[in-house]
């Protein structure tokens, strides 16, 4: 058998010797059925059930492949029909004084250097001490090792895995074959949603479809494995702590993604309280370091809306600029997540991709995105909108026509005064556009007066107007404001 060798140096050095359980049970691999709840924050809840074979009482449940990073506060076990009486956690290291310390009372090899040419003696026994120097037990003599040999071993130490080590106590004297129910959460799983819309050539729908990535950073693969994705905002009252988490190296190559049709479809959507849920269906493989990627929403052809909007401020400071041009309204994308419509379905929060082609376009012209956004968890009964960008051929100048002040401020409050702004909206389009503009105006007391356009609609901080711009024309908006600050 091949050996396990590794070197050490004794000076100064002192090691705790460590006994095996003898009566330790390892409970078989792979792991009979999981359960996985992810969260897009990053901490999922895992659920596992195993079987342990016992014999005679007093023998502990050794709990291999579990996530060296899990929340140990949220570690539970039942043995049976009853919780564990006991848990002990260990975290192994593969270092030549966790080797050895395992190793008392295991026979094992001293590889000691005979001379310069390369050659090795070794010396077998049994090893009895690592506390202040290395002592075999050779025959029925107890040897002291010389301190420039290495460890050689043709097994690890019984018990030893080389990483989290975790064993359990029955609380009741249990025999025979018994289930194992574990559950804990653990950091470095984690999900999220992204979209896909398609915009018709009139801009009068989209075809909205979803995909969900589940991303494993933990050090352990999961196999086949039920999944449940959480989607919502939830109170974590005792986060872990820096000291629970084992950091893990990174790996050396680059993540892949696997991109896979679960059987069955998309995830079924469900409220619980107030987070929605989303089950795979079927069961799922994560190995470790990798991203899996899957249907989320079937493709859903939505009616929406293309509009333009101007965000400016009704105020006035004096010494601002009389004049601003070069003004260019954001594009606006919107559609209803309605009860009765097409979709009827609560979607999680992700990035919209929004791509467009002309009417005359063929299948293999290239795709062209017309804008990205991210829409927040949308409930059913909510509309999405979506800022694609600053529009190209609608444009803006905001005037100041006239300024003067109607009072003396009261308490160091700036003076109050009357403005008129002139805004001029220019579309170069061959359709006609409608521009929604919004002013921000604040203080005691304003109002608006003069308006050549009735404005839409008055809220406490703001006023807004509906202007409509024909095609290769322009339109010009007056309003008189009065402020008191």
């Amino acid at each position: 058998m091949k050996k396990l060798a590794t070197r050490s140096a004794f000076l100064g050095l002192i090691l705790v010797a460590h006994t095996a359980h003898s009566q330790t049970v390892s409970v078989p691999a792979p792991v009979a059925d999981t359960q996985i709840s992810v969260y897009s924050d990053g901490l999922s809840v895992v659920s596992e059930q195993r079987r342990v074979l016992l014999g005679t009482a007093g023998q502990r449940v050794s709990l291999p492949h579990l996530p060296e990073a899990l929340d140990m506060s949220s570690l539970s076990i039942v043995i049976g029909t009853e919780p564990a009486n006991s848990i002990t956690i260990r975290q192994d290291t593969l270092s030549p004084q966790g080797l050895l310390a395992r190793s008392v009372g295991q026979e094992i090899s001293w590889l000691v250097p005979v001379g310069d040419s390369g050659a090795e003696r070794e010396i077998r026994g049994t090893l009895v001490n690592v506390d202040g120097g290395l002592i075999l037990k050779v025959g029925d003599r107890y040897e002291a090792m010389p301190p420039n040999g290495r460890l050689a071993l043709d097994r690890l130490p019984d018990g030893m895995t080389g990483g989290l080590e975790i064993q359990a106590e029955p609380k009741a004297d249990l025999s025979g074959e018994q289930p194992v129910d574990i559950r804990y959460v653990t950091p470095n799983l984690s999900w999220s949603a992204d979209y896909t819309a398609v915009l018709n050539a009139d801009q009068s729908s989209l075809t909205l479809s979803g995909h969900y990535l589940i991303t494993n950073d933990t050090d352990r693969d999961f196999t086949q494995a039920i999944l449940r994705l959480v989607a919502g905002e939830t109170n974590r009252v005792a986060p872990m702590r820096k000291e629970m988490l084992v950091q893990r190296a990174q790996p050396a190559v680059m993540m892949s993604v696997a991109q896979d049709s679960a059987a069955g479809g998309p995830p079924r959507e469900a409220t619980l309280g107030d987070v929605h849920i989303y089950d795979v269906p079927g069961v799922t493989d994560l190995p470790r370091d990798l991203t899996v990627r899957r249907s989320l929403q079937n493709p859903v052809t939505l009616p929406v809306t293309m509009k333009y909007r101007l965000d400016g401020s009704g105020m006035v400071h004096p010494g601002q600029p009389g004049t601003v041009e070069g003004l260019r309204p954001s594009v606006r994308l919107s559609f209803k997540n309605g009860k009765d419509g097409p979709l009827a379905k609560a979607l999680p929060a992700g990035p919209v991709r929004v791509y467009g082609s002309l009417a005359a376009d063929s299948p293999t012209a290239p795709a062209v995105i017309l804008g990205e956004d991210t829409i927040s968890h949308l409930p059913i009964g909510a509309t999405a909108e979506l800022s694609l960008g600053q529009a190209f051929d609608v444009t803006a100048a905001r005037k100041v026509v006239s300024y003067e002040t109607t009072g003396i401020g009261q308490d160091r409050r700036p003076d109050p005064y009357r403005a008129t702004h002139e805004i001029t909206l220019k579309n170069g389009r061959d359709t006609p556009v409608e521009v929604t503009l919004v002013d921000a105006v604040y203080g005691q007391k304003w109002s608006i007066s003069d308006a050549s356009i009735e404005p839409e609609a008055k809220a406490a901080d703001s006023v807004r107007w509906i202007v409509p711009v024909p095609a290769q024309g322009e339109t010009v908006l007056t309003y008189t404001v009065r402020v008191t600050p």
